[in-house]
């Protein structure tokens, strides 16, 4: 398949794991697996083509399912933000990140109704913040293999009530990642 927008998803979420860390800046090989995890979900989550959870249930006009190319949850985006509120030096940059401005920062998302939240996902550049916010959240380091960052979505973004696979992490990436970046 063929993605011409791929050099900018890559750039976006390698942008973003440079840019947002918890208290000490990742190593450039750090940044790389946290960018490639990015991608990796982006991939397994919507072929970095849905915006919005396909399924009968889900419309533009309710909050539940996922949304963003990342397929977040409203759960999910409010445990990132609450992340990002609890880490002053963290939402610095995520706020200067965002909007590509010194001193920015995340208040003006916090008293979101989930509506605007979920709509909000919808743009690409906040949606992979939040993903980043979301594995920041969670304790492992994020490991260098790309079989073990499949777990390691599985485990913490996808969960075992998600009916997604590592198997499928693979699949996805292969065909959608691995040609625009390689080893």
């Amino acid at each position: 398949m063929s993605y011409p927008d791929m050099p900018h998803f890559v750039d976006l979420c390698r942008g973003c794991a440079r840019s947002i860390y918890g208290n000490t800046a990742p190593t450039p090989e750090y940044a790389e697996r946290a960018a490639r995890l990015l991608l990796g979900t982006a991939a397994v989550e919507s072929a970095f083509q849905a915006r919005r959870q396909n399924g009968p249930m889900f419309s533009w006009h309710n909050i539940e399912g996922a949304w963003g190319l990342w397929q977040m949850e409203h759960g999910a985006a409010y445990d990132a933000l609450a992340f990002a509120r609890n880490h002053p030096a963290v939402e610095r940059r995520a706020g200067e990140w965002l909007f590509c401005i010194p001193n920015a920062d995340l208040s003006d998302f916090y008293g979101l109704l989930p509506s605007h939240l979920m709509h909000a996902l919808a743009w690409d550049r906040f949606a992979c913040l939040m993903a980043r916010l979301y594995y920041l959240c969670k304790p492992p380091p994020i490991p260098a293999m790309e079989c073990e960052r499949a777990a390691y979505w599985k485990q913490h973004w996808n969960t075992e009530l998600g009916s997604g696979t590592a198997m499928r992490y693979m699949w996805t990436w292969n065909c959608f990642v691995e040609p625009y970046i390689g080893d």
